[in-house]
Order: structure tokens, then sequence, then C-alpha cells
């Protein structure tokens, strides 16, 4: 058995956009709290834990502020079989989680959410790896937007700003082939495109369209360095009755957060 208990603090500068790719609302998002997550061993490779985490949300509109508690209760399943991050080779990852939350210790915000997420990598070629990846999410109509789920951005969706579609439901897949280029002076080179398709809507009720979908089309370089990965990629956007095309250019320098 395994235990976590953690307090934090989170401050991020958010950006809404339109469907034409316009900031149209731009905002600072706060939270601060606790969460105690419990937890053990399942199916030798993962992690089955319950949690419970309680915070306070301070969201600033200009001269407004929009400010709430929050106390969840959820349960989560992981599975991770892949050899090495951040480029594995071989191996499939796993993710499942349910949460709900409700009037906890005086709390006031109620809503459910469930996620659930599976990537697969094979290298059945020296050299050539090829990645698949499936997600869908669900949550209720009472679920807050700075708690509702989030897409794009350079790993997430390319073509997409990050964090660009938010939404109450969301459906993602993807493809992917990488090219070792071997070079391991300095670090481990790659190479490699994707090609996504995604769909988020704002209200759960809302009847799913074939004009709602989102594709993408990204090609990447990356260099796997003792730093963290330094990775160019360049993404871009079928436009679609969901948003406009664009392409996007996107740089990361170092291990995320």
């Amino acid at each position: 058995m395994t235990y976590q208990v953690s307090g934090y603090f989170n401050r991020r500068e958010r950006t809404r956009f339109n469907p034409q790719h316009k900031r149209v609302l731009e905002y600072t998002q706060e939270r601060s709290g606790g969460i105690l997550e419990l937890g053990g061993p399942a199916l030798r490779w993962g992690l089955l834990a319950v949690n419970a985490r309680f915070e306070q949300h301070r969201n600033h509109y200009g001269a407004q502020a929009q400010v709430y508690s929050l106390g969840a209760i959820g349960a989560r399943l992981a599975l991770d079989t892949q050899d090495r991050n951040p480029f594995p080779r071989n191996g499939v990852k796993a993710n499942g989680y349910f949460e709900t939350a409700g009037n906890y210790l005086g709390t006031e915000t109620r809503f459910t959410k469930l996620w659930g997420g599976w990537e697969g990598y094979l290298t059945p070629v020296r050299r050539f790896t090829f990645g698949f990846r499936l997600c869908g999410r669900a949550s209720d109509r009472t679920t807050p937007t700075d708690e509702q789920f989030r897409l794009g951005g350079m790993d997430s969706f390319p073509g997409l700003h990050l964090d660009e579609a938010v939404g109450g439901i969301q459906v993602a897949s993807g493809i992917e082939t990488r090219y070792d280029l071997i070079s391991r002076v300095l670090a481990d080179t790659y190479i490699g495109w994707r090609y996504d398709l995604a769909g988020s809507w704002e209200n759960p009720e809302t009847r799913i369209k074939r004009r709602d979908w989102m594709s993408s089309l990204a090609a990447y370089i990356a260099l796997d360095t003792f730093l963290g990965p330094l990775k160019l990629q360049w993404g871009y956007l079928f436009g679609s009755g969901a948003a406009s095309s664009q392409g996007l250019v996107m740089l990361q320098a170092g291990n995320q957060f």
C-alpha cells in the first residue's frame, strides 16, 4: 500500500479563443488546496488508488472575481508497461479516472467526471516506432469551466493553441510514426509525424454531428538530452465546422510540469 499527501498553490494565465482562433478572453486562474491518495498495486504493472481533494478556486476576470470551494472524492486505475519516457519504443499506458464532487465539509460545488485513456507503442522494424492513442472524457452539465477538460498543444492536439478547446465531453485519437536517427554524441535524435482526430463539446447534452470533428497533421524533430527533451513541431489544423484551419509552430525545451 502507498499513500500521498500534498498541498499546493497554482496560478495560471488562461486564454479563451473563438472558432477563428482569435483571443476573446484572458483571465487568471488560481487554486489552492490539498489531496490525500491511498493505493496499491494492480495487475502487476499498475496502480489502483482512491483519493480526496479539497480546493479553493479564484478566477479573476479583470475587476471581477469568481470564488468557490470544491471537495471531491475519486478513484483511478493506472497501467504502464512502456520501456522508457518520453520516447517509448514498446509498451502501453492506460489510465482510468472517476471523480465526484459534493457538499463535503462545507464545500459548494457539485459535479461528476469520468476519464479514460490508452496509448501504445510498437517497434516492429529497427528504428521505426509506431504509436496509437485513444482518449474519452465526460462530465455533467454542472461542472465549472475550470474543471472541464482541455484539448490543444504540442502533445495533446497539434494545430490548436495550448488548452484551446474546453468542453464537458471530449474524444481524441491519433496515430504516430517516429524514426530514430541514432545520434548518440549529444542526444538521441528523432523525427516523426502524427495525425490526430478529436471532438470537443461544451454541453454534454449536445447532439454530436460530423462537422464538429477536428483533425490535424504534425511533423517534428526531437532531441532527448540529459536536461530533458528539446522538440520543434509544426502542426496544421484542417478547417471544419468546429474551427477554421491554422498552422502553428511550437517549441518544447525541458521536461513538462
